[in-house]
């Protein structure tokens, strides 16, 4: 008999999401001494793999964008996909961003084997502001799957989408609705 272990989480798995939390949580437990405040947003502002958090003041916030990478780099995670209803906080996340990494891609290696950060960076620019879809008022991007139209902070529902989802569902009894309309249809 050949026993066969993992090496990696697999994501699906019913306790992944418990373990990713637990994981992502962890660097901050070496900062509850020096930097409570810090360590308290941070754990209070991560949902899975995303931070939400922010601050009236511009350079505050460029504080936190600081300070959250440094943690969160230390406990082997990078983040990424910044964005903020100020252009100019934008501007002065991706001037850091670019002083930050000129490191050619062929040098620029993560901690795990045949990764290269050159995947994060393309990642990351193609879901930053700098990169995102515009609507006719301003600039649309998704925060945990809600859109938010940046240029007039303003968080909505599509409710196009959420039609198109509905027509494409099969009818059903549970489909239907109790409308007259609905049923005359069938």
């Amino acid at each position: 008999m050949v026993q066969f272990r993992f090496s990696r989480l697999v994501f699906e798995l019913t306790a992944s999401l418990s373990i990713l939390c637990s994981t992502i949580k962890h660097p901050l437990k070496f900062y509850r001494q020096s930097k409570l405040e810090m360590a308290e947003m941070l754990k209070n502002s991560l949902y899975v793999d995303d931070l939400i958090t922010g601050d009236d003041n511009e350079k505050a916030a460029f504080a936190i964008y600081k300070k959250s990478k440094v943690i969160m780099a230390e406990g082997g995670f990078r983040l990424r996909k910044w964005n903020s209803n100020s252009a100019s906080l934008i501007e002065e996340i991706a001037k850091f961003e670019v002083s930050n990494d000129q490191t050619p891609a062929s040098q620029q290696t993560c901690d795990f084997p045949g990764v290269t950060k050159e995947d994060d960076k393309s990642y990351a620019k193609s879901s930053t502001r700098l990169s995102s879809p515009t609507s006719s008022d301003g600039i649309t991007v998704k925060v945990l799957g809600i859109n938010w139209d940046i240029a007039n902070d303003e968080i909505f529902i599509n409710f196009a989408d959420l039609y198109e989802y509905g027509k494409s569902l099969l009818v059903s009894k549970r489909s239907c609705s109790n409308s007259p309309s609905r049923f005359s249809t069938l």
